[in-house]
């Protein structure tokens, strides 16, 4: 039994430490079962592992997160396996919205709110090597019924090794100065959308569709970059194509990124492969090549570089040791 719980504890350490520095703010008990109130469960409970939220940047409400944190060996994470897991999360996402025992643990009296559910999959041996949608793909599509406008993230151990590194070159330029020295004063960008327009966050923070898209951008405030506006994009596919990269820095362009002289933009690849950055030269090359040779002043400030990469693993008896 304990070394059951040090491995789930392993699990909901990565997840403290990745989410906080993307600004979402833990709230209520952790490892805690509330009383289901919907009969077609046919359960007493559901759990919630650890329960996070953000407001939205583009609809006025919050969204809380009720994570199902899992710590699975290579080769125990099968599709039997998370297909229970996928199953009792959109059960336990129903229940939450119209629960009052969750409500009272987690729930907001003060702004409009909304549940959803995300299953946290951690591989603690590091060995997984195979395509974590390819044990999704093809996973009954009844375990996924859901209230209208809820959803369920499946994070998979691909998706928290990039999240890993990503937090971890967090802390780096942190302490290199070139982010603010306090984590909630981070500011992550967003474009004005055709109809949606951006709104004010409480505090600044990643949505879940900007931590499962192709990349992050952060916005760094002149005092940090001597005196010029700063954009750094963390990139998370491979660079194995010209094209790619020309679509990315097509979008700086669309979003007005480089609109004014002397802003700067750094894209940093998290996990590339060996030819990369060779490849978004070339495609910063191409586009500066168009338009008169008004993009290649634009894009003379447009850098790109490859980031640390970080495995990370917890020792089951380094966590059994810490103090509760």
């Amino acid at each position: 039994m304990a070394e059951t719980s040090n491995v789930a504890r392993m699990a909901e350490k990565v997840a403290e430490e990745i989410f906080g520095e993307f600004g979402w703010i833990r709230v209520g008990p952790v490892n805690q079962n509330w009383l289901c109130t919907t009969e077609k469960h046919e359960r007493k409970t559901h759990p919630s592992d650890v329960v996070f939220y953000y407001d939205d940047p583009y609809n006025p409400e919050r969204v809380f997160w009720n994570v199902d944190l899992k710590s699975y060996a290579a080769g125990t994470i099968t599709k039997s396996k998370l297909a229970d897991a996928v199953g009792a999360l959109a059960q336990s996402v129903e229940c939450a919205n119209v629960s009052a025992g969750w409500q009272q643990l987690y729930g907001d009296d003060e702004n409009n709110w909304r549940c959803d559910g995300m299953l946290f999959v951690y591989n603690h041996d590091g060995e997984f090597d195979r395509s974590f949608g390819s044990i999704v793909d093809g996973m009954d599509p009844t375990l996924f019924r859901l209230p209208p406008k809820r959803r369920l993230a499946l994070i998979g151990p691909e998706d928290v090794s990039y999240m890993v590194n990503v937090a971890h070159d967090f802390v780096l330029l942190r302490g290199r100065k070139l982010l603010p020295a306090d984590a909630a004063a981070t500011e992550f960008w967003y474009p004005d959308l055709v109809r949606p327009k951006k709104r004010t966050q409480a505090r600044s923070a990643l949505t879940i569709e900007a931590l499962t898209g192709p990349w992050i951008t952060l916005h760094v405030p002149p005092q940090y970059n001597e005196g010029r506006r700063k954009y750094v994009v963390y990139y998370r596919e491979k660079g194995d194509t010209v094209e790619e990269f020309q679509y990315l820095i097509d979008s700086f362009f669309r979003f007005q990124m480089l609109a004014v002289d002397g802003d700067e933009i750094e894209v940093r690849l998290v996990q590339p492969l060996p030819a990369a950055v060779s490849n978004f030269e070339k495609a910063k090359t191409r586009i500066g090549t168009t338009l008169y040779g008004l993009a290649a002043k634009r894009l003379a400030p447009v850098t790109c570089k490859s980031v640390t990469d970080v495995v990370k693993r917890f020792s089951e008896l380094e966590i059994g040791m810490e103090p509760r």
